[in-house]
């Protein structure tokens, strides 16, 4: 489902709404989302889904073997960086 067909089914919910007004609603549960999850750490949407934001720690460079050609090679350091995990909970998953 893309962002145009959940601002259709939205409007479709809710006839007494624009479809301008109804995109502007979902474009604002969408940044109270992003907005919970970058600056708090976590968002919790219960029984959906939780969103959470890990650090990946920094990566020195080494010395290893390439899987495709089996030849030894320096890999390059790679820099602290911030990944998102997803998390469907219970209800969620007891639907799919």
């Amino acid at each position: 489902m893309t962002k145009k067909d959940l601002i259709d089914a939205f409007h479709a919910e809710h006839e007494d709404l624009t479809r301008k007004e109804a995109a502007q609603y979902v474009t604002d549960v969408i940044d109270w989302i992003m907005t919970g999850a970058v600056t708090d750490g976590e968002f919790r949407w219960p029984g959906f889904m939780t969103i959470k934001v890990v650090k990946v720690k920094a990566k020195k460079k080494r010395w290893g073997m390439n899987p495709f050609t089996k030849e030894e090679q320096w890999f390059k350091a790679k820099p602290a960086s911030k990944k998102y995990k997803f998390r469907a909970l219970k209800a969620f998953k007891e639907m799919i």
